[in-house]
């Protein structure tokens, strides 16, 4: 929890503070409906799926850290095209007025892959928390002394892992974010001079976790009561490997292969590194990137752009008419991310929450200057000075009956709310 506080500021509205068998997020002062109260970003993220132009998912130019959007416009309008298997006219400059146009970041390459990066702020904290261990064509990496021959080996691992995880069937969980956090605890582990077990309790332990295979067990057999296990905060002492023949199933099934690639790829990085690769750790690890992960939606800037476009005085007979507002069916072009932030994750549920990650669904569509991955919290009603802050696990759409399962099945706890 200390860790927790060391992130809010003094002049913070809010604090972390125990209840039940955990820790919630605590209101310092009067907030007021609508008030902005923290914004923080992701300790690791991974894009969940794109959103792009009617049933065409567009893979959009993003910074590999932050998420942010990058430019000019006329690569995001070239992807789009190219999802929809058109070409970009060659009138495309004069799309981009002044005026319309707005200013995303020029990407900046990794110096050894295939990652751009927003700005050189982004390329060095990603190179300094996770990517310099996980850069799959590294060619000398300061971090590592190995041979070609390693290197090849750790490059080959690693491109497997990245094509496994595309393989959603394959690997249900975040393989990105379960990537990135083991290569940060390696790294913090070297940098501080600290073992292996304080690195990983420093970065982890105010996450709860639930070891995968027994999660997944409970939601496939719903026959099992879900009470029987209650998440419990993060210890790399206390990690429970798979539990019995169908949790050692589940473990191969989903598990087994990953786990054997990022150890062939990072086992070698410290001496004593084969505790983070063990199934105990690995089933914990996944867990933690299971019940802890939030969903951010990042919009295109695309969206607004081309909505002055079509309210301005300008012609633009060139612009092809999958790019008017009213052909986004699928939504406003956006990429969905799995965000795993350490504030945030303290906000604990209620169906009827006083805060969301956004004042409204309009004022989220019009913040768009933003573009990258960052957990918001507003106050959705007037919250009293000691109140409990809290958010909305499930839809609130959804029928009472389907939150329910998803509550008492995803996150191991039964809903009271009628």
């Amino acid at each position: 929890m200390t860790s927790l506080l060391g992130k809010l500021t003094e002049d913070s509205p809010v604090f972390v503070g125990p209840v039940y068998d955990g820790k919630g997020l605590f209101a310092k002062q009067d907030l007021e409906e609508g008030q902005f109260i923290l914004s923080e970003p992701a300790l690791a993220s991974q894009i969940k799926n794109f959103v792009g132009v009617g049933n065409h998912a567009v893979p959009w130019s993003l910074c590999s850290h932050c998420l942010r959007f990058l430019g000019p416009i006329e690569r995001q309008l070239e992807l789009v095209c190219n999802a929809i298997g058109k070409k970009l006219p060659s009138q495309a400059h004069l799309l981009v007025v002044s005026s319309f146009a707005p200013q995303l970041p020029k990407a900046l390459p990794c110096i050894s892959c295939d990652c751009e990066y927003c700005s050189e702020d982004c390329r060095q904290k990603a190179w300094e928390q996770y990517h310099s261990l996980l850069c799959t064509q590294t060619k000398k990496s300061s971090e590592m002394e190995v041979t070609t021959n390693t290197q090849d080996k750790r490059s080959s691992a690693l491109v497997e892992y990245s094509e496994l995880a595309l393989k959603r069937e394959n690997f249900p969980a975040r393989p990105q974010i379960i990537a990135k956090l083991i290569a940060n605890i390696l790294i913090e582990a070297k940098r501080q001079n600290i073992s292996l077990i304080d690195a990983s309790d420093q970065i982890l332990g105010q996450f709860l976790t639930v070891p995968f295979t027994l999660g997944l067990r409970l939601r496939e057999d719903h026959t099992s009561n879900p009470n029987e296990i209650t998440p419990k905060p993060f210890s790399l002492q206390t990690c429970m490997a798979p539990v019995g023949d169908k949790e050692e199933e589940l473990f191969q099934q989903y598990l087994a292969r990953p786990l054997q690639l990022l150890s062939s790829a990072l086992g070698d990085y410290l001496s004593g590194s084969e505790i983070l690769f063990t199934p105990a750790f690995f089933n914990s690890l996944t867990g933690i990137s299971l019940i802890n992960t939030r969903e951010i939606r990042i919009f295109s800037p695309l969206h607004t752009y081309l909505e002055k476009i079509q309210n301005s005085q300008h012609s633009f007979p060139f612009l092809p008419i999958l790019f008017k507002m009213e052909s986004f069916y699928g939504g406003i072009p956006r990429v969905d991310v799995s965000a795993l932030c350490r504030i945030y994750s303290t906000l604990n549920h209620s169906c009827d929450c006083n805060t969301s990650n956004c004042v409204s669904e309009e004022a989220e569509v019009k913040c768009l200057e933003k573009h990258y991955a960052h957990s918001s919290i507003y106050a959705k009603k007037p919250i009293k000075a000691g109140q409990q802050l809290t958010i909305n696990y499930t839809p609130a759409s959804l029928p009472l009956e389907e939150r329910h399962q998803i509550l008492q099945y995803h996150y191991f706890f039964q809903c009271e709310c009628q």
